[in-house]
């Protein structure tokens, strides 16, 4: 450190243990992926259900990452709440850290 004066001063800094510090790690950003729909056969997310044809399954995954745990609400409708060939569905799909597909 020099002053206008010409007097020059030598500072060292050191931590209060007096031991070097470790050079930072470089911080990993998390990545919990994305859910989605699983593709079928066709490469498509489209869903087609026939009346009559048994009942639809719906395959979901989660994709891009799978870090931490994470949860999606999920809610069936149809278009006639009165009908009986069809039940309604309400729940959540969960993935634990590490999980890719339910």
């Amino acid at each position: 450190l020099a002053l206008g004066n010409g007097l020059v001063f030598h500072i060292k800094l050191h931590n209060a243990v007096h031991q070097e510090l470790p050079p930072p790690s470089p911080k990993r950003i998390p990545r919990p992926g994305v859910i989605s729909i699983a593709e079928d056969d066709d490469g498509t997310t489209d869903l087609e259900w026939e009346e009559f044809s048994g009942p639809l399954c719906v395959v979901l995954e989660r994709r891009g990452g799978c870090d931490g745990r994470v949860a999606v609400e999920y809610l069936t409708h149809g278009t006639n709440d009165d009908d009986p060939d069809f039940s309604p569905l309400v729940g959540i799909a969960e993935w634990e850290d590490g999980d890719e597909e339910e």
